[in-house]
């Protein structure tokens, strides 16, 4: 809300009374669109109307429901709100490749492989992301290695803050998941350097632009 109202604020003062000869339907859709600088105009509304909604490929509530109890640590009752907060500033389609990534997590859980993490940055937030499947074999490291890879993580991107998650099979039908979050400015750290460029656990990050929504049909 607080950005489209940013966004009307820019518009009004780039087109002037131009813009409350348009509707606030219209203007929503150019808002979610991406259109943020261009002309307002009628047009837009197809854009509300074509909004593809993809609930199931972004919503992650059913897996967020017990998560303050799976924080590492030694947590107060507040300590899990700024993993609420991070995850709440992701965007749909953000939230569709935070999903991606953590399916593909659970998914490799259950294999007795090492697989290397999976990680993601968001640079609008400037927060970085990591899911990190943990073999059977060594689930009994799953807290630590959630520390060692968050942290690599943020090292590794110049990152002031990162959010990691674990995930390990307990048994058929359950999973062992833990959340862990690190916010401190950037400091060089020269035994973590050597470590990541001696043996660099991480897949390589891609830039990729992802737009706000995805629809039906376009202008």
């Amino acid at each position: 809300m607080h950005e489209y109202l940013q966004f009307r604020e820019a518009l009004i003062e780039r087109y002037q009374n131009q813009v409350f000869h348009i509707s606030e339907p219209a203007l929503l859709g150019q808002f979610l669109y991406g259109d943020l600088k261009k002309e307002p105009n009628e047009n837009y509304l197809k854009c509300l109307h074509s909004v593809k909604q993809n609930h199931h490929l972004w919503n992650m509530s059913k897996f967020l429901e017990d998560f303050p109890q799976k924080i590492i640590g030694n947590v107060q009752p507040k300590d899990y709100y700024p993993i609420v907060s991070e995850i709440a500033k992701l965007n749909r389609n953000d939230l569709i490749e935070f999903r991606k990534r953590f399916s593909l997590t659970v998914k490799n859980a259950k294999s007795n492989e090492v697989i290397p993490p999976y990680r993601m940055v968001i640079p609008r937030t400037s927060c970085g992301f990591v899911f990190v499947p943990c073999p059977k074999q060594f689930r009994e490291n799953q807290i630590q290695a959630l520390k060692n890879f968050t942290y690599a993580h943020k090292y590794d991107q110049k990152l002031h803050k990162c959010l990691g998650v674990s995930v390990a099979q307990d048994n058929d039908d359950y999973f062992l998941i833990f959340w862990g979050y690190l916010e401190s400015p950037w400091e060089y750290n020269e035994e973590m350097d050597l470590k990541l460029k001696k043996s660099f656990p991480f897949r390589e990050i891609n830039a990729a632009e992802s737009p706000r929504y995805s629809f039906k049909e376009v202008l």
